[in-house]
Formats: C-alpha cells, sequence, structure tokens
C-alpha cells in the first residue's frame, strides 16, 4: 500500500488516518434520517434515526411494517457483513 500526497506543511506533522472499516447504505425507499450511533465494545455500530420508508432494511423486526414516519433502530455486525437486527418503532401515523 503507498499514499501520493498533494503539498502540504512540513511543519506540521502528517497523520494518515485509514480508520473507515466499511461503508454501506441503511435506507428505504422514502426519506430516511440517521439521528445517532454508537459502538459497543465489540465493534458492533447501533445506528438510530426516523423513516418514511416502507421498504426499510428489516431484520429480525419486532413491528413488519411501519406508517408516516416511525423510529428505526438497527445493529450492524462489527465488519459491516451483516444486519444484527433492524426494526421500526412506531405506530401508524407520525
Amino acid at each position: 500500500m503507498s499514499f501520493e500526497l498533494g503539498s502540504y506543511d512540513h511543519s506540521r506533522e502528517l497523520v494518515i488516518d485509514p480508520s473507515v472499516s466499511y461503508a454501506t447504505y441503511l435506507g428505504g425507499t422514502a426519506e430516511d434520517d440517521g439521528f445517532g450511533i454508537a459502538v459497543d465494545s465489540s465493534g458492533n455500530a447501533y445506528v438510530t434515526g426516523q423513516t418514511a420508508s416502507t421498504k426499510f432494511f428489516l431484520e429480525q423486526r419486532l413491528q413488519p411494517t411501519g406508517g408516516g414516519f416511525d423510529v428505526f433502530v438497527t445493529k450492524v455486525s462489527a465488519d459491516g457483513s451483516s444486519l444484527e437486527y433492524s426494526t421500526y418503532v412506531g405506530g401508524s401515523g407520525q
């Protein structure tokens, strides 16, 4: 692996931080807004937000369908390869 650097201030410390382990898409067919993310000691990511999507990514769901805007809660495995769970929290309206 190598890096090609452009100009930078050599009097300052150069930090190359390849901290992104994975990237993925989380959402559905309508407006989806992520509001919070946390990582546990095992590296699993927990994402929360709101969605108006009726076809949001759902795994091991508690609520099979949404209505209006609903809260979503999603757990992504530490390596980003799978959804541990993802569900709506809400009712038939906003």
